[in-house]
């Protein structure tokens, strides 16, 4: 015979069932921080390094340079294969959110949300338009007719909802410059919502 406790002791059993296959489903769901990293990446490469190097050869332009127009099969760019992280770099990053009031993405950064995760696997990186990726600056036993520059990640911080992702693009020890980009997820997409230029040399 079913009792009155007995029945308040199935619900509790079916509610419990429920709740840990509600939670599993929603973290089964939730996209981990590092797949988000490359998504990201894929999603804004060709923004982030723009397409003039198709036909220049170099990702950060001179003016009236023609040396390469038309000329290149193959342009590569290589891409650290480590995370970099710099405390001085951060203080920068930190007072150009305190300028621009993006208080919430002051206290990600404050709060050392970073990406646990040493090196990057370029061979996620796969949205890279006619760009080819390598580690190494040397173009001899490659299929790359030029280099055009060096990219260089910095760790990222990212949470279900927010992502700051800053990058360095050199093509040379005195031509470069280091960007951060801001990301908000609006209805389960990533957003670019603001780019701040750190430093330029």
């Amino acid at each position: 015979m079913i009792t009155k406790y007995n029945l308040v002791e199935i619900f509790k059993m079916r509610f419990t069932v429920f709740f840990l296959f509600f939670f599993f489903l929603i973290l089964g769901c939730s996209e981990k921080p590092q797949q988000s990293f490359y998504n990201l990446i894929n999603d804004n490469f060709l923004t982030i390094v723009d397409t003039t190097a198709y036909k220049t050869g170099r990702l950060i332009q001179i003016p009236n340079d023609t040396l390469h127009v038309g000329s290149l099969n193959k342009v590569c760019i290589c891409v650290d294969a480590a995370f970099v992280s710099s405390s001085e770099l951060n203080k920068s990053i930190l007072k150009s959110f305190q300028e621009n009031n993006l208080k919430d993405f002051e206290e990600l950064l404050l709060k050392g949300n970073y990406l646990n995760l040493d090196s990057i696997d370029i061979t996620q990186l796969t949205n890279t338009g006619k760009y080819l990726l390598t580690k190494s600056t040397i173009i001899e036993g490659t299929l790359c007719s030029t280099i055009a520059g060096k990219i260089t990640f910095y760790k990222p911080y990212i949470t279900q909802s927010k992502a700051i992702i800053v990058y360095s693009i050199s093509t040379s020890p005195k031509s470069g410059f280091t960007n951060c980009w801001l990301f908000r997820k609006q209805n389960g997409v990533w957003k670019n919502i603001k780019r701040i230029e750190i430093e330029k040399w």
